[in-house]
């Protein structure tokens, strides 16, 4: 026996403009019992023109408006990250020009490597040799110290200001849905 409808007990509006998440009360020979549905109305099939047609002949009934799902701490930390990874513009004041910076984890691993160096030969004492290196832009020679700058200019200017951003996001109750727009954060 084909399952009959007696009547939409009640219904969500969904993100996607004329779907409904409904609850049916159907019947399939015996007792009458409880569905979900998901109601699109030019679905030819199933009992679709059914609830069409009841949704029709009962202008009363109202789905509850769609209630988008809460933005998580995760969905922050994830936009965070992909800002970290987008790169920063740098500055040498001088005839190397601007450079920009990739802070991808994999470029971070470059960063280590000169990093490293950069520790080495102020541990030593050497503030002169110079260390090349590869920026998105392309190669540029820079001492110790140099390197040094940069790295402060990124944590100043570049990262700590996306982790602040980030902090003030995942404190908010509700966390807007607007989180990842720019105005959130630094630029």
């Amino acid at each position: 026996m084909a399952i009959t409808l007696i009547e939409v007990v009640s219904g969500t509006a969904t993100a996607e403009p004329g779907l409904l998440d409904l609850v049916l009360r159907v019947r399939d020979g015996g007792e009458p019992f409880e569905i979900p549905f998901g109601y699109a109305p030019d679905d030819p099939y199933g009992l679709t023109p059914e609830v069409g047609a009841w949704l029709g002949a009962h202008p009363e009934f109202s789905p509850a408006p769609y209630e988008p799902p809460a933005v998580t701490k995760q969905q922050v930390y994830d936009e965070r990250d992909r800002r970290l990874a987008s790169g920063f513009s740098y500055d040498f004041g001088d005839v190397r020009g601007v450079h920009k910076f990739g802070t991808s984890d994999a470029d971070m691993k470059g960063w280590d490597r000169v990093t490293k160096l950069k520790d080495a030969l102020l541990a030593a004492g050497d503030t002169t040799t110079t260390i090349r290196i590869a920026t998105k832009t392309g190669t540029a020679d820079v001492t110790a110290l140099e390197w040094n700058a940069i790295l402060l200019y990124e944590a100043q200017n570049f990262e700590q200001p996306l982790w602040q951003a980030s902090f003030l996001l995942e404190s908010m109750a509700p966390i807007p849905a607007d989180y990842a727009d720019d105005s959130n954060w630094p630029s």
